[in-house]
C-alpha cells in the first residue's frame, strides 16, 4: 500500500522486486521506482495545473490547491479529485510514465482512451454542387421534374449530349422546401463568439483568451465503443 524505507527492506522477503530493493551498503537510499516521478516532472505537472482553465463551472480553480514551494497539490475537493482522476490524468502521466505503467494507471481510473482529432469540414463549390444533385435526384417531389426532363432531353437531344439540368419550372412551384433545394446551400454565414444552448455556454478560442475559464473545449460522441472508436475532443473555432 505505501512505497517507503520500510516496505522496500520487506520486498526481499514478500516479492522479487530486484530493481527495487534496498541496497545493504546504503541501507536508507531508495532507488527510483518506474512509477515515480522526478522532482523535475513534478514541477513541470505542478506549472501546469496551475494555469489550466476549465469550463465554468466544471471544476474549481485548481491553481489555488497547487503548492510550487513543496511541488504538491492539497486541499483539492472530492469533485476536483474526480476531475483529476478520471480527465487529467491520461493526459498528465502520458510522457512521464513508461507505457506499461501509463497503461495500466489508466485503465484502472478511466473509462477508455480518447484521442482527439479535428477535422476540416469545409466544402467546395464541387462537393457542395455534387451533394446537391444527389438530394435533388433522391427527393421523392423531384421525380415528375426529373422524368419530365428525361422526357425532353430524348426527344430533342442526342443521346452523346451530356447536358441534363431540371427545368425551369421548378422555380414556381409552390412547394418552398424544393426551391431551396433546387437553389442550394447559400456560401455566406453568420458567425458568433458564443453560443448559449441546452444550459451550456460554449465561447470560440479566440474569444476564451484572457479569461480565466475556457469554454472552447468540446466533445462528439461517437455512435459506437469498440477497439476503434472513441470520443473526439476538439477546439471551438467557430459559431456558425
Amino acid at each position: 500500500m505505501k512505497d517507503n524505507l520500510s516496505a522496500r527492506k520487506n520486498l526481499k522477503i514478500i516479492c522479487n522486486r530486484l530493481e527495487l530493493e534496498v541496497d545493504e551498503r546504503k541501507p536508507n537510499v531508495m532507488f527510483k521506482a518506474i512509477y515515480t516521478l522526478t522532482r523535475e516532472q513534478t514541477r513541470r505537472i505542478c506549472e501546469w495545473i496551475a494555469h489550466l482553465k476549465f469550463s465554468d463551472g466544471y471544476a474549481s480553480n485548481l491553481a489555488h490547491c497547487v503548492n510550487m514551494k513543496e511541488l504538491r497539490l492539497h486541499s483539492m475537493k472530492s469533485h476536483d479529485c474526480h476531475v483529476f482522476m478520471q480527465k487529467l490524468t491520461p493526459i498528465t502521466f502520458h510522457e512521464m510514465l513508461p507505457k506499461s505503467v501509463w497503461s495500466a494507471l489508466t485503465e484502472v481510473i478511466c473509462e477508455r482512451n480518447r484521442p482527439s482529432r479535428n477535422e476540416d469540414l469545409a466544402m467546395n463549390d464541387t462537393q457542395r454542387h455534387i451533394i446537391k444533385m444527389y438530394i435533388l435526384i433522391n427527393y421523392e417531389v423531384v421525380m415528375p421534374y426529373y422524368e419530365s426532363c428525361l422526357n425532353e432531353l430524348y426527344e430533342h437531344y442526342h443521346s452523346e449530349d451530356p447536358i441534363i439540368k431540371v427545368k425551369d419550372e421548378i422555380n414556381y412551384t409552390g412547394n418552398k422546401l424544393l426551391k431551396l433545394h433546387y437553389w442550394g446551400p447559400t456560401a455566406g454565414v453568420t458567425t458568433f463568439p458564443c453560443y448559449f444552448v441546452n444550459g451550456y455556454n460554449f465561447q470560440t478560442q479566440r474569444h476564451s483568451v484572457g479569461k480565466l475559464t475556457v469554454n472552447c473545449g468540446v466533445c462528439v460522441k461517437s455512435s459506437s465503443y469498440t477497439d476503434t472508436d472513441s470520443d473526439f475532443y476538439g477546439i471551438l473555432e467557430e459559431v456558425i
